[in-house]
């Protein structure tokens, strides 16, 4: 499974909506709230061995990894 494949699915899984997240330009774009946003950014830390940006958007949440 590649790495987008298997964020974007633990994303869907946190969301309950499989449509809610798109990566571009090497970032990951969700549409969610600032409570949701942490839940995925828990969640993906556990897993991934590399850091992670959150910042917001106007209705989003972009996901660097680093």
């Amino acid at each position: 499974m590649g790495f987008e494949t298997k964020v974007l699915s633990i994303v869907a899984d946190i969301l309950e909506n499989d449509r809610s997240a798109e990566f571009a330009y090497g970032s990951m774009f969700v549409d969610c709230t600032a409570s949701q946003a942490a839940k995925i950014e828990t969640a993906l830390s556990e897993i991934l061995s590399c850091g992670i940006i959150v910042s917001p958007g106007s209705n989003e949440f972009a996901f660097d990894f680093v």
